[in-house]
């Protein structure tokens, strides 16, 4: 194998690295900001739902019972019903 040839394979070895080391930085920094946005959402949740995030699914469906749970009574009440 010639000399230019080991050259241009090894720049082209050099070039790859340098784009996977560039998009393995950008991923970490997307990561980061993920990261941080779901620290931020989970204790957002605790402070306003008492719940951890993964909670929310259920509290929302336990408060549209109660929610059509309320507007029956108050039809019946009023007889709307």
């Amino acid at each position: 194998m010639s000399a230019e040839t080991q050259m241009r394979r090894l720049n082209a070895a050099r070039t790859k690295v340098q784009e996977v080391t560039q998009r393995r930085m950008r991923l970490e920094g997307e990561l980061e900001v993920h990261t941080k946005s779901l620290t931020e959402l989970e204790a957002k949740s605790r402070a306003k739902f008492g719940c951890e995030v993964d909670e929310l699914p259920d509290l929302i469906e336990k408060l549209e019972k109660e929610g059509e749970s309320a507007v029956a009574q108050a039809e019946k009440l009023l007889g709307v019903v």
